[in-house]
C-alpha cells in the first residue's frame, strides 16, 4: 500500500469528529480540505484543529461557491491542492460530492494506487433519506444526476448509496453489517474502531478542538441521561407532534438525574418544557463528545444519527429512539432497532 499522505475532505462537524479521529490515529502525514463553508476563515472548531500540532499538516477552508466560475475555480484549486500533498488516500465523509470525486480523480492520474474512502455520515450512510421518498428518489437518479454530469463533467457520479460511487474503494463505517448489500458486495468495508475515539488522548484531543474554551459548563459530563433532540421545525414538518414527543421523553427519563438536554445544533426556539434536573448542554458540542466523555446510563432520541453513533460509542447504555406508532414500520426505526437500539414506539 502506499504509505503516502493522508487528504480529508469534510463539510461537517461530524465529518471533522471522525476525520481528527483517524488522523490522530494515523501515523502518516494528514491534510484536512474542509468545503461548502459560510466564508474562507475557518470557525473556531476548525481553527482549534488546525492549531494542535502533529495533528494536520495542512488545514484548508473554501467558502460555497456557486456559479461556473467558481465551479471551475474549485475544481482548479482541487488539482492544485492534490498535486501538491500527492495523497496515498482521499477520505471523505460524503462520495457524492463533486470535490471528492474529483480529488480521487486527481489522485489517481498521479498514482493509480490511490485509494478513495468513504467515511460514516449517520443514518444516510445505512439508509438513503432522498430515497425514503418514491418521486425525491426518482428526480435524484435521473435529471438531478444528469444535470450534475453536465455541469460538472461526465466523470461525476451520483450513486443512490452513499459510499457506492466508483471513486470509493474502502468505507469506514460504524455498524458494517447495516450497509446496503449491494454496498458491502462491492467495497472492503472497515469498522471504525470506537475505542480510538475514547482513548484518553484521543478523547482530551477531541474535546478540546470541539468545545476548547467555548463552553465553561462540563456537567454534562456528570448527566445520568442525555437527550438528543430533533430540529423542531423539521419534526413538526415530518408529522411528529411536539407534545407528545416531550411527554414521552420526560416519562421515559423520570427516575434519572440530572437530565442533559441538547437541542440541534440549528434549533432557534426551545421547545421541550424545562424540568428542574435538567442540564442544558451547549447546542453545539457534537453528540459524539457528549457520549465519548460523559457516562450517561440512558440516551434518548428519536431517530437521528446521534443514537447510531451513540450505540457505537456506549454499548452499556440504555439508548431509546421514541418513534409514533404510525412510523414504527418505516425505514429508520427499523434501522435503528438492527443496529441495537430500543425503539420505543408511544400513540
Amino acid at each position: 500500500m502506499n504509505a503516502g499522505p493522508d487528504l480529508y475532505i469534510c463539510s461537517s462537524r461530524r465529518h471533522l469528529y471522525v476525520a481528527t479521529g483517524l488522523a490522530l490515529e494515523s501515523r502518516r502525514s494528514s491534510h484536512l480540505l474542509v468545503v461548502d463553508q459560510a466564508s474562507d476563515a475557518p470557525d473556531p472548531i476548525v481553527s482549534a484543529i488546525a492549531a494542535e500540532p502533529g495533528l494536520f499538516s495542512s488545514v484548508t477552508v473554501w467558502a460555497k461557491r456557486s456559479g461556473r466560475r467558481g465551479l471551475r475555480r474549485e475544481l482548479a484549486d482541487i488539482a492544485d491542492l492534490v498535486a501538491r500533498v500527492r495523497p496515498a488516500t482521499v477520505s471523505g465523509g460524503n462520495d457524492r460530492k463533486f470535490q471528492f470525486q474529483y480529488a480521487v480523480r486527481q489522485a489517481r492520474a498521479l498514482d493509480p494506487t490511490c485509494r478513495g474512502i468513504y467515511l460514516d455520515d449517520g443514518t444516510g450512510t445505512y439508509e438513503s433519506g432522498i430515497h425514503l421518498q418514491f418521486w425525491r428518489g426518482l428526480m435524484d437518479r435521473t435529471v438531478v444526476a444528469w444535470a450534475k454530469k453536465i455541469s460538472i463533467g461526465t466523470w461525476y457520479c451520483r450513486s443512490r448509496y452513499f459510499g457506492a460511487t466508483p471513486w470509493v474503494d474502502e468505507c469506514r463505517v460504524q455498524h458494517p453489517a447495516l450497509l446496503p448489500a449491494v454496498v458491502r458486495a462491492r467495497k472492503r468495508v472497515t469498522a471504525l474502531d470506537p475505542e480510538a475515539f475514547k482513548r484518553p488522548d484521543a478523547a482530551e484531543l477531541l474535546e478540546r478542538c470541539f468545545i476548547g474554551r467555548r463552553v465553561a459548563d462540563d456537567r454534562w459530563k456528570d448527566c445520568a441521561a442525555i437527550v438528543v433532540l430533533p430540529l423542531g421545525k423539521q419534526f413538526v414538518r415530518s408529522g411528529g407532534d411536539i407534545v407528545r414527543f416531550a411527554a414521552q421523553i420526560r416519562a421515559v427519563t423520570r427516575g434519572y438525574s440530572p437530565v442533559g438536554i441538547k437541542y440541534h445544533p440549528r434549533e432557534v426556539r426551545p421547545y421541550l418544557p424545562a424540568d428542574a434536573g435538567d442540564i442544558l448542554v451547549d447546542q453545539h458540542i457534537p453528540a459524539e463528545i457528549l457520549f465519548s466523555r460523559g457516562q450517561p446510563r440512558l440516551i434518548v432520541g428519536d431517530t437521528s444519527s446521534a443514537l447510531l453513533s451513540a450505540q457505537w460509542l456506549q454499548t452499556r447504555a440504555d439508548i431509546v429512539s421514541l418513534c409514533p406508532q404510525a412510523e414504527l414500520e418505516r425505514p429508520l426505526p427499523s434501522l435503528l432497532a438492527r443496529a441495537g437500539v430500543r425503539v420505543q414506539p408511544y400513540a
